[in-house]
Formats: C-alpha cells, structure tokens, sequence
C-alpha cells in the first residue's frame, strides 16, 4: 500500500512538473511599451536578423537585428533619427532556419505616425511583401536545413505632418500558413506560431531650414560695380 501511495504521489508530481512546464512557455514579444501585444513561439522556420528572443514576458529591450535604416541612400545602415520630408531607406533581413513545406514567408511593416500606441491606423501600415520557395532554384521541399538570408528594402518619405518626437516601427515575418494564404490576414498585434517580431524605435526631428546665402565676392563687387556706374550716370545726365 505504501509503495502504490509513494508511485502516485510521484506520478502526481510528473505530472505538475509537465503542466507547470507547458504554462512556462516563452514567446519572442514585441518590445514596445504600451502596446497593444505581438508574439511568436518559434523560430523553426522564419526570423527577423539571425537572432530570435525566447522571453517570458513582454518588455522593452530584446536582441533584435533585422531592420535598419540609411540617410544615405545606402551607404551606411543604422537607426539614426530622421526628419519629416525626408527620403529613407528600410532594411529588413529575414531568415530561414528551414525550408519548411509552406509556399512562401511574409514580411509586414507598421510605423505609429501619430502616436497613439496603436499600429492600425489606415496610413501605418507602410511595407509588405513575401519570400517564395516552391519556385526558387535550389528549393528543397520538407523541413531541410537552409540557413539563407533575403534582404527587402523599402524607400519612404518621412510624413511632413509626422509628429515630432520619438515612436515606433514594428515588423514581422510568418509563413503564408500562419495567416491563412493571404498577406493581408498579418495583422500587427496578436499570437503567430511561427515568426518573430520586432520593434523599433524612431525618433522623428523637423527639419532644420537651410542656411541663408551669403553673396560670393565676385558677385559683391559686380553689384558695386553696377551701383557706381548708375551714380556716374545719372551724375553726367543732371550735367
């Protein structure tokens, strides 16, 4: 009897141990405070950069690495502040861990103009596209190793009426089964099995007017010039 007690009270306790396991679950979450909340469970197939976060809460720093920005028309990436009016490059480098056995990867972007903590906005979402697999060289179909990268770029002008200050730009990236074959369906808050999720944060400046022009000298001393021969002139004529 006291052997049967002991093997239940054991099996009772496998038993926690596996339902406290499955309620630990960590998730990568998007990082930004006071929004509305992202999350992915595994990184098995796609990801934003190489890097994916296993947290077990949302919060606001995370190792992200698959967006950047250039003022330079590409010739440095990083995320420096922007001002409205102005032309910027996006970059977002997705990844695959594996082929996987779906038809392609998708890629979304939203960027909170106004501020309001919310990325639904009918202007905010400003970016998306997909990565196909069944008609691209060298596809292999079922779960195979393929360790590649693809970068999609994306050039938009900084809203003239964008406030001013700090706000966010999230992405993420899934598979075409997570959403139902259709882009669309990627909404920018809510749960996706596969994928990650990144937020970035973008500090927005007015622009600073262009410096007034001061006149070259050559143009100083043809104005003189012309100023002295009127003089002269009009001097001669009231002779």
């Amino acid at each position: 009897m006291k052997k049967l007690t002991r093997m239940l009270a054991l099996a009772c306790m496998m038993c926690a141990g596996y339902v406290g396991g499955a309620d630990a679950t960590s998730y990568d979450y998007g990082d930004a405070p006071g929004y509305q909340q992202a999350k992915h469970s595994t990184d098995q197939w796609q990801t934003l950069g190489t890097l994916w976060s296993n947290e077990p809460s949302q919060r606001s720093e995370d190792n992200d690495d698959g967006v950047s920005w250039s003022l330079d028309n590409g010739n440095t990436w990083g995320h420096d502040t922007v001002t409205n009016g102005q032309a910027v490059w996006f970059r977002f480098e997705m990844h695959k861990k594996l082929w996987g056995r779906h038809l392609y990867d998708g890629l979304k972007v939203w960027i909170d103009w106004n501020q309001d903590e919310d990325f639904t906005d009918t202007d905010e979402k400003v970016y998306q596209d997909a990565w196909y697999f069944r008609q691209a060289p060298g596809y292999r179909y079922g779960d195979d190793v393929a360790d590649i990268s693809r970068w999609f770029y994306m050039t938009l002008e900084i809203p003239e009426d964008a406030l001013l200050g700090e706000t966010w730009l999230r992405a993420r990236v899934t598979c075409d089964e997570s959403i139902g074959g259709n882009l669309d369906n990627m909404d920018p808050t809510g749960y996706l099995w596969q994928g990650e999720v990144e937020d970035w944060k973008l500090k927005i400046e007015e622009a600073m007017a262009p410096p007034a022009s001061i006149p070259e000298p050559s143009t100083m001393l043809l104005l003189g010039i012309g100023l002295g021969s009127a003089a002269l002139f009009g001097r001669r004529n009231r002779k």
